[in-house]
C-alpha cells in the first residue's frame, strides 16, 4: 500500500509542477501581448483624441476669424485688411483639416500613399471644399477612434478571462501538488507502522 500511496505521490506532484510550468509558460504570455496590444491601442487613442482636439481648435479660430472679418466689412476696413484676415481664415480651416486628416492618418484608415495624396488636395482647396474635407475627415476618425476602443475594450475582457482561467488552473494543479504531499506523508506513516 506504501509503494502504491509512494508512486501516486509522486504522480501527482509530477503532474502539478508540469502543470505550473505550462500554465506559466501559456497564459503569460497570452496576457502580455494583450496588455502590450491594448497600451499601444490607448497610446494610439490619444494620439487620435490630441489631434482631433487640435483640428476642433482651428475650426474654431476659423469661425472666429469669420466674424471678425464680418466685423472689419461693417466698420469698412480696407480691402487689404480684409483680405489678410481672409488668408488667415483659409489657414485655420486648412490647419483644422490636416489636423482631421492625421488623426485618421493616426487611426491606420489610411495609408500613408493615399494621405499624402489628401494633404496635397487640402493645400490646394478653397475654403468651402476645406469645411467638407474637416467634416468627412473628424467623421472617419471618430469612427476609427469608436473602433479602436471596441478593440480596446475586448482585448481588456480577453486579459480578464484569461486571468481567471490561470488563476482556476493553478489552483487545480496546487490541490495536485497538496494531494500529492498528502500522499507522500501518508505513504511515510504507513511505511513506519508496517
Amino acid at each position: 500500500m506504501d509503494k502504491k500511496l509512494a508512486i501516486a505521490s509522486a504522480l501527482l506532484i509530477g503532474l502539478a509542477s508540469v502543470g505550473f510550468l505550462l500554465i506559466t509558460g501559456i497564459f503569460d504570455n497570452r496576457i502580455k501581448t494583450n496588455t502590450k496590444d491594448n497600451i499601444e491601442a490607448v497610446s494610439r487613442q490619444r494620439e487620435i483624441a490630441d489631434l482631433l482636439e487640435k483640428a476642433n481648435s482651428y475650426r474654431e479660430a476659423a469661425m472666429g476669424t469669420s466674424d471678425s472679418t464680418e466685423i472689419l466689412k461693417a466698420v469698412k476696413a480696407s480691402d487689404d485688411v480684409i483680405q489678410k484676415r481672409e488668408e488667415v481664415r483659409l489657414f485655420y480651416y486648412r490647419a483644422s483639416a490636416t489636423y482631421a486628416l492625421n488623426a485618421l492618418l493616426a487611426s491606420k484608415e489610411l495609408g500613408s500613399q493615399e494621405g499624402e495624396e489628401l494633404f496635397k488636395r487640402i493645400q490646394t482647396q478653397k475654403m468651402d471644399d476645406l469645411k467638407k474635407f474637416y467634416v468627412a475627415y473628424m467623421k472617419k476618425a471618430a469612427e476609427a477612434t469608436y473602433a479602436l476602443q471596441k478593440t480596446i475594450d475586448d482585448k481588456k475582457t480577453k486579459t480578464i478571462s484569461l486571468e481567471k482561467t490561470k488563476s482556476f488552473l493553478w489552483y487545480f494543479c496546487f490541490l495536485f501538488h497538496s494531494l500529492g504531499m498528502v500522499s507522500a506523508l501518508l505513504a511515510i506513516i504507513f511505511k513506519k507502522f508496517n
